[in-house]
C-alpha cells in the first residue's frame, strides 16, 4: 500500500511539475507530453517507480526557448521609454504615459509573447485591460499589437494599436 501512495505521490509530481501551463505552448512539448501520460500510469502500476524518474527529465527540460527582451526600448513618435523584464519567459513592465499608467505582464506562446496591459487612469482611476502580442524580430527592435481591451473607461472592446520599438 505503502509503495502505491509513493507511486501516486510521484504521478501527481509529475503532472504539477510538467503541467502544460507551466511552459510556452510548442506542439512537440504537448505530444511528448500526452505521450508520457499512458506510459507513466503503466509503470505506477508495475510499481517500477525508478524507470519513471529517469523518464521525467526528458519532458522537464524540453522547454520551447524565448528570445530576451530585457531592457529599454523606445517608441519614436512620442519618445516614450519602455523598461521590459524578464524572469525565463514571463515578462513585465510599467510605462506611465501621459495621464495614465500602465503595468504590462505577459508569456512567450511561441512565436511571440503574449501579454496584458492594466492601464488606470491617474485622476479618475478607472482601470482597462489591454490584450496584446509582442513580436521580437530580433536585433534590437521589437513590435507590440494591441488588439482587443475589456471595454472599460474610455477604449472600446475593439481598440486596436501597434507600435515599433527601439533598443536604446
Amino acid at each position: 500500500m505503502k509503495a502505491i501512495l509513493n507511486s501516486i505521490a510521484l504521478f501527481t509530481t509529475v503532472l504539477t511539475t510538467t503541467s502544460l501551463i507551466n511552459y510556452p505552448a510548442s506542439a512537440n512539448n504537448t505530444d511528448q507530453f500526452l505521450k508520457f501520460i499512458p506510459e507513466m500510469i503503466s509503470t505506477i502500476l508495475q510499481g517500477n517507480n525508478n524507470n519513471l524518474t529517469k523518464q521525467i527529465p526528458t519532458i522537464v527540460t524540453q522547454q520551447t526557448q524565448c528570445p530576451n527582451i530585457s531592457g529599454a526600448f523606445q517608441r519614436p513618435g512620442d519618445n516614450l521609454i519602455i523598461f521590459w523584464e524578464q524572469e525565463g519567459c514571463n515578462i513585465k513592465a510599467n510605462a506611465p504615459s501621459g495621464g495614465f499608467n500602465h503595468f504590462l505582464e505577459g508569456k512567450w506562446a511561441g512565436q511571440y509573447f503574449n501579454y496584458r496591459v492594466y492601464r488606470t487612469n491617474i485622476r479618475s482611476k478607472c482601470e482597462t485591460t489591454m490584450y496584446g502580442r509582442l513580436y521580437a524580430g530580433g536585433g534590437s527592435n521589437i513590435t507590440t499589437l494591441i488588439y482587443g481591451t475589456d471595454a472599460r473607461c474610455d477604449l472600446p472592446a475593439n481598440f486596436k494599436e501597434s507600435a515599433k520599438w527601439s533598443r536604446i
